[in-house]
């Protein structure tokens, strides 16, 4: 018999005990295992240079874990037509936007589309392929592109002072191409139109990067090593957070 902490290979649990650890002792600030983690970030070069980590106040600290704020405010707004048309305009026109095909706005769609009552966004795409309901094949693609938003949970969502981070995390499997544009997508649409429901006062710097088995692998890739190092400094060694960090470092490998 193997203890399970040895082979667990589900990255989602190592994100969970990666939120814990970035909770602990924020008062410390740059000191804090977040502020160790942000200035990692910073020394990989993934942050816009224009910014700078010694100007940090970590101030609007936030974390959240499995994002779903499209989905969110989808919910939030169903009930006010509205607001609920103008935010899927804005989507759909970002969407339009990133892939580069002209797409006219969701208010405008055949009513059995837009009616949050008999479609929901992340029906577009089956929908979508047994009928066009008069949209052409650019449209297609860009409303199949904007149902798609509404699955995707990107890993970590982390607000500092005006920064909008997303992570996307893997252990054991290579990242999806598909899936890091649309966490990338969807931290996009949060910098340009709703980055005051994360308390930013102005448009934030956005960045995205990735954790995974080796930081070697690319610029904006942060190891586990590197973040079970934080975890070392951080807990004692009976910590089960320190320990499962320990153990994802290996099964990395």
């Amino acid at each position: 018999m193997r203890d399970y902490d040895d082979y667990n290979r589900e990255e989602r649990s190592l994100c969970a005990h990666l939120f814990r650890l970035l909770h602990e002792n924020l008062d410390l600030k740059e000191e804090s295992p977040l502020g160790q983690f942000i200035k990692l970030i910073f020394d990989k070069g993934i942050i816009d240079e224009s910014v700078s980590y010694e100007d940090l106040t970590f101030q609007n600290v936030r974390i959240y874990s499995e994002l779903a704020i499209i989905r969110d405010i989808y919910y939030d707004l169903k009930s006010d037509k509205e607001r609920l048309g103008n935010f899927m305009d804005e989507l759909v026109e970002h969407v339009s936007e990133g892939v580069g095909k002209e797409c006219r706005p969701y208010t405008e769609l055949n009513a059995f589309l837009n009616d949050p009552a008999q479609t929901h966004p992340r029906q577009f795409k089956d929908r979508l392929k047994k009928k066009n309901y008069g949209l052409d094949k650019n449209e297609v693609c860009v409303y199949s592109r904007v149902g798609e938003l509404f699955s995707a949970k990107p890993d970590l969502l982390i607000t500092v002072d005006n920064l909008l981070l997303i992570c996307e995390a893997k252990l054991t499997m290579g990242f999806d191409k598909t899936q890091y544009e649309r966490a990338e997508r969807i931290g996009a649409f949060v910098e340009k139109y709703r980055y005051k429901d994360l308390g930013f006062i102005s448009k934030p710097h956005f960045s995205i990067f990735r954790i995974g088995a080796s930081s070697g692998k690319s610029k904006d890739n942060i190891s586990w090593e590197e973040i079970s190092q934080i975890a070392d400094r951080t807990y004692d060694a009976e910590d089960r957070t320190r320990i499962c960090l320990n153990k994802g470092v290996k099964i990395a490998r």
